[in-house]
């Protein structure tokens, strides 16, 4: 029934059958629960609602409750490391029963998303998150490239498309933010050569001087340059 063995992909390998007298190998064409579930199904539905209090939580309808509610940043950071806790069942299960490749193949995943929870856990600072977005993208793409050669004799038998997906909105975020770094420079720049101007007119007569002075003390006295 090919519906039912729809879940794998059929290889031609090597293999040794045992040659003891009533010995039996079997081999596993439906997947454990423990082994499908965690990884396919729970750790990508299970943070959902964690998502959804992070982007709803100052709408009208949670307002009243608002309060009550963690911060958007902790629900979409728990949000995370619930998918990555609910993620390391699988390829801890499939190294206890022996399926190495599944093994490899999200264990490595997880360690991608690691990098995009230390990403967002950090995402104050706007580098943390590029990193982390970046980071994760890069080691899904080489990850899963190295696995298909490994499993399907080609880089690209299996693209990594979540891979270059989070690689992709990083790089656009880092460019989007060098951009806006870039105008605000140049938007700032006339400011700062009319203060510039400002400043040395005040400095060179004795009047602005003894004004700047005078400021200098005021500001002394009240404590503000602590």
């Amino acid at each position: 029934n090919e519906d039912r063995h729809m879940w794998w992909d059929f290889l031609p390998l090597e293999i040794s059958l045992p040659v003891a007298r009533d010995a039996l190998e079997t081999w596993q064409l439906i997947p454990d629960a423990i082994l499908y579930h965690p990884w396919w199904i729970l750790a990508w539905i299970a943070p959902v609602p964690l998502a959804l209090i992070a982007v709803h939580s100052r709408h009208i309808l949670l307002r009243p409750v608002s309060r009550f509610l963690p911060s958007p940043h902790v629900s979409i950071t728990s949000a995370m490391v619930l998918s990555v806790c609910f993620g390391m069942v699988t390829p801890i299960y499939a190294g206890v029963i022996g399926a190495n490749h599944i093994m490899y193949k999200n264990g490595l995943g997880v360690l991608a998303h690691i990098w995009l929870v230390i990403g967002i856990t950090f995402s104050s600072s706007r580098q943390a998150f590029m990193v982390g977005l970046i980071g994760c993208g890069v080691m899904r793409i080489v990850s899963e490239a190295l696995l298909s050669s490994w499993i399907f004799h080609s880089a690209w038998e299996r693209p990594p498309v979540l891979g270059w997906v989070v690689l992709l909105l990083g790089i656009a975020v880092f460019v989007s933010r060098q951009r806006a770094v870039l105008f605000s420079k140049k938007l700032l720049a006339g400011d700062q050569v009319a203060y510039d101007a400002l400043w040395q007119s005040l400095y060179e007569s004795e009047d602005g001087k003894s004004c700047i002075s005078h400021l200098d003390k005021v500001v002394r006295m009240i404590g503000l340059d602590a």
